[in-house]
């Protein structure tokens, strides 16, 4: 009888790599989730299955906007903006102040009734205490720093009053503010019209009258925010006075026209 030879082949598989039975088949397959705005927190309803994170993705499911870096979980609420900034469900915060039981809310900046005009609203509650009366106002005023108006940095009104009179001779005035949630600085922004509301009385909605976006006429960008205030006293005021500290202030979000 012959001898017979038996060759045979043996592979020995490395741990980890493609040919090992031994792994099931979705051992690559964690779930990642599209994190577009950079923030961290990623869409629940957008996601994709890899090994190692996409670029664009985390693990993180919990964000309610994935188009606002500023919007997810833990954030800081800021009134105003149009975002749920700490996601918690309960829509964005109005921008308010309280004095004697009186609360004033600052409405959105929205366009008017042409392309060369803008309006807004706000509210005035009274919501405890005993207090029938309140004075107060609101206005639209706007950011006209870069255009040489008022200053960069400023600690009080009287820090912005001139410039914005000498600007504006017929119902101009300055103030000095910073627009709710935005973590700027205090500066001068300026009335160049008389377009402010009166009085807290009676309670609800107060509509101001609209105002030229285009403050100077030369069709550069311009912020604008809504200034409210009640006042101590009641004698309207319209948010300015000899004595600032005898009034509370309300300010909206800043708005870029056109």
């Amino acid at each position: 009888m012959r001898p017979t030879l038996l060759f045979g082949v043996f592979v020995i598989a490395a741990c980890g790599d493609n040919l090992s039975r031994e792994a099931p088949p979705d051992a690559c397959s964690a779930l990642w989730h599209a994190d577009d705005d950079g923030d961290g927190f990623g869409d629940p309803d957008r996601t994709r299955r890899a090994c190692e994170a996409p670029a664009g993705f985390v693990a993180d499911a919990t964000d309610c906007d994935d188009d606002a870096a500023q919007a997810h979980p833990g954030a800081a609420e800021a009134c105003g903006n149009g975002l749920d900034d700490d996601c918690a469900g309960d829509g964005d915060a109005a921008c308010f102040a309280e004095l004697d039981g009186w609360r004033i809310i600052s409405g959105p900046i929205e366009p008017g009734s042409t392309a060369a005009m803008i309006k807004a609203s706000v509210t005035f509650t009274k919501v405890s205490g005993t207090a029938t009366m309140r004075g107060g106002g609101a206005c639209l005023v706007a950011d006209l720093v870069a255009q040489g108006i008022g200053a960069a940095t400023c600690t009080s009104d009287a820090d912005c009053i001139a410039a914005a009179q000498a600007a504006f001779p017929v119902g101009g005035y300055g103030y000095c503010a910073a627009p709710d949630g935005s973590g700027e600085a205090k500066r001068c922004w300026t009335r160049p019209t008389d377009n402010c509301v009166r009085g807290a009385n009676p309670e609800g909605s107060r509509t101001l009258p609209e105002v030229a976006w285009d403050a100077r006429g030369n069709q550069m960008e311009v912020r604008w925010m809504m200034l409210g205030c009640l006042a101590e006293a009641a004698t309207p005021t319209a948010c300015g006075g000899a004595d600032p500290s005898k009034y509370v202030r309300s300010l909206g979000p800043a708005s870029t026209f056109p």
